[in-house]
């Protein structure tokens, strides 16, 4: 099981932001998550938990620059990040930081090759 903590520093219209737990296993994510007021930062809601199959992902990409790191994971449906903050049209961005660069990069590859090796599976059972 790999995992790497996450931002998402804007959420609710700038209200708000994000803190959380990335992990893999097996053919799912699982995001662990909490969101509190920008402001004050002292209004948090409760921990919650959103597990989804990677067969219902279109994509994940690490991306790195000079100053910030993100993992970019996009649904194939709206419905899948429904209830996660931050989702817009699908699509997750989380900011990573600094010193979890590496983890998050090799993170997003093991995601990567189970995706592929799922792909790789479904061709096979179609050609029995």
């Amino acid at each position: 099981m790999n995992s790497v903590p996450f931002r998402m520093p804007s959420i609710y219209g700038d209200l708000g932001e994000c803190n959380g737990i990335l992990t893999h296993e097996d053919d799912f994510i699982e995001f662990e998550y909490q969101a509190k007021d920008s402001i004050l930062g002292i209004v948090k809601s409760r921990v919650k938990e959103k597990k989804i199959r990677l067969e219902d992902l279109v994509e994940i990409k690490f991306q790195s620059g000079w100053f910030s790191r993100k993992i970019i994971i996009r649904a194939a449906r709206m419905r899948t990040f429904s209830d996660i903050p931050g989702n817009e049209q699908g699509v997750l961005q989380l900011t990573i930081a600094k010193k979890d660069k590496e983890t998050a990069k090799r993170l997003v590859d093991d995601i990567e090759l189970r995706i592929a090796e799922m792909a790789l599976n479904r061709l096979d059972e179609k050609d029995r």
